[in-house]
């Protein structure tokens, strides 16, 4: 008899810590659930591998971005603001007309608009025709009418910009979402090319999220 007793109280400890751990829910009243939206948009497309796209904007950049240089080819045509710096050797071109045809091998292009500056070692460097033969240091800064390079960005976010995200499958077009009516832009991990002419064309591999209105 003594051990059914302390078998029931066992047990109605057991249940005690149960009802502690789990709260009630009752099968009449079930509380509504809201998605989680921040502001007035919401995450239309966020990939989570790399996927290869096109991304044209009808306008320049508005927010400061640095870029990573890949080894490849960098070409700018405009106006050079500053001397161009080869290691100690100073070619004077400021507030002149500039061609400059790099092989880059590494480096950083800090861009704000068409205003950039930049920073890199170079193989061989042309200018206005002129070529150098150099494994210096490379810098200078400039206005570009046109601009091309091999980058690499970890991470890029562009807002309230006119133009279209073409996403590519086996090289064709699959997808291409507008801005507007999508209004932010995020690129994770992007490898590939910018070009800087008429408008801006980034093209290359990344993760890809943005968001549009609801």
């Amino acid at each position: 008899m003594k051990w059914k007793i302390l078998l029931f109280i066992f047990l109605l400890l057991l249940l005690a810590v149960f009802l502690r751990l789990k709260p009630l829910e009752s099968p009449f009243v079930k509380l509504p659930s809201f998605p989680s939206v921040t502001g007035f948009f919401s995450t239309l497309f966020s990939s989570q591998k790399p996927v290869n796209f096109n991304l044209y904007l009808d306008e320049d950049m508005k927010e400061k971005q640095i870029l990573r240089l890949l080894n490849g080819t960098l070409v700018i045509d405009g106006l050079c603001v500053t001397p161009i710096a080869i290691g100690k050797l100073l070619i004077q071109l400021p507030s002149l007309d500039c061609k400059v045809e790099a092989q880059v091998s590494k480096g950083e292009v800090k861009m704000e608009g068409k205003n950039i500056s930049v920073e890199a070692h170079t193989y061989s460097l042309k200018i206005n025709n002129v070529l150098y033969q150099t494994g210096e240091k490379t810098t200078f800064k400039a206005i570009v009418n046109y601009f091309s390079a091999p980058i690499f960005i970890q991470s890029m976010v562009i807002e309230n910009f006119k133009g279209k995200l073409e996403k590519l499958l086996n090289g064709q077009i699959s997808t291409v979402i507008n801005f507007p009516p999508c209004a932010k832009v995020q690129l994770l991990d992007f490898s590939g090319e910018i070009l800087i002419s008429n408008r801006t064309l980034l093209k290359g591999v990344a993760r890809v999220n943005y968001w549009c209105e609801k």
